[in-house]
């Protein structure tokens, strides 16, 4: 038996997500509402095609398994970038 978040309230019921899942998120959801207009927007659109897709599993198309593999590769042969470079990427970006 799970819960599930019903306005404030936990409720028992059998489902596959928790009272604490819905928590993340309702936060992330006014983490997003403090965005830029343009990244509520894209983050809305994210959402609904996490809706439309439900629980159906996601098929990588040719190119997507391509990038995959080439990706792999590129660790395979050391090629990763180091934590400082990853951090500077963020940090550009971060808002």
């Amino acid at each position: 038996m799970r819960t599930v978040a019903v306005g404030s309230q936990c409720n028992k019921q059998a489902v596959w997500y928790s009272c604490g899942m819905m928590k993340v998120l309702e936060q992330a959801i006014e983490k997003v509402k403090s965005l830029s207009r343009e990244r509520q927007e894209y983050a809305a659109e994210v959402l609904e095609q996490i809706a439309e897709a439900g629980d159906a599993v996601y098929r990588l198309s040719d190119e997507e398994r391509r990038l995959v593999r080439e990706g792999l590769a590129e660790l395979d042969r050391g090629e990763a970038a180091s934590d400082a470079e990853v951090r500077a990427v963020f940090d550009k970006y971060r808002a």
